[in-house]
């Protein structure tokens, strides 16, 4: 939820209620208006004003909670890191935590440079799968901590896994990404059977198991 945003659209309703009682007192004080005439117009604001208090709170929890949920949004992926950090034992897992949050953070430092040289070229198409792909590890990772049993302390080895996954997945990315630039700056080609096998294998994963990418 926006915290934020909510606070934001209830000072604006705080301000209107404010001004309702300000029309009040200038159609009861000031302008000496009939009792009738006040109560009925200002009635008739507070009615509208409660309406609209109700709908800009609707609205605000229907959007974050769509937005949160929907993997292109700017707060996906902030919710996913805040679920990570916030699961299970919070004094359990912490590298594995902080390995994950900087595999991701490592490959969203490249989209500015990415979305500038064009969304259509496959390097992005690479780029949109590994951070997907690092997000589902990320949630997978945060169920295993949500339901690990703290009590035994018995660890299998998934979330070191997942955390070498993911780092796999940065270090190809990073090595696609040289190549890419090498190519940008001398305008030779390169061979991109690696980077064709990279996105065919993501794909296959996003659609399979586990590593199936949730929008």
């Amino acid at each position: 939820m926006d915290i934020k945003g909510m606070l934001k659209v209830n000072i604006i309703n705080l301000i209107l209620l404010g001004l309702i009682g300000l029309v009040y007192y200038l159609f009861n004080s000031i302008f000496e208006f009939s009792f009738g005439l006040t109560a009925v117009v200002t009635g008739l604001l507070g009615l509208a004003w409660i309406v609209y208090t109700l709908y800009s709170n609707y609205t605000m929890l229907n959007v974050n909670v769509n937005r949160d949920h929907d993997i292109d949004s700017k707060n996906y992926a902030k919710d996913v890191l805040s679920k990570l950090y916030a699961a299970g034992k919070r004094n359990y897992f912490m590298e594995e935590r902080n390995r994950l949050a900087r595999a991701y953070e490592s490959v969203v430092s490249r989209k500015a440079y990415l979305e500038k040289k064009g969304r259509e070229r496959r390097v992005y198409e690479l780029y949109e799968l590994t951070e997907g792909q690092i997000l589902r590890n990320i949630i997978d990772s945060t169920e295993y901590i949500s339901t690990y049993d703290y009590i035994s302390g018995r660890d299998n080895g998934y979330l070191t896994k997942m955390c070498y996954d993911s780092e796999l997945l940065v270090d190809k990315f990073n090595k696609l990404m040289e190549l890419s630039v090498s190519y940008d700056d001398t305008t030779l080609g390169y061979d991109t059977k690696e980077l064709d096998d990279m996105i065919e294998s993501l794909e296959k994963m996003r659609e399979s198991g586990k590593g199936r990418l949730r929008g």
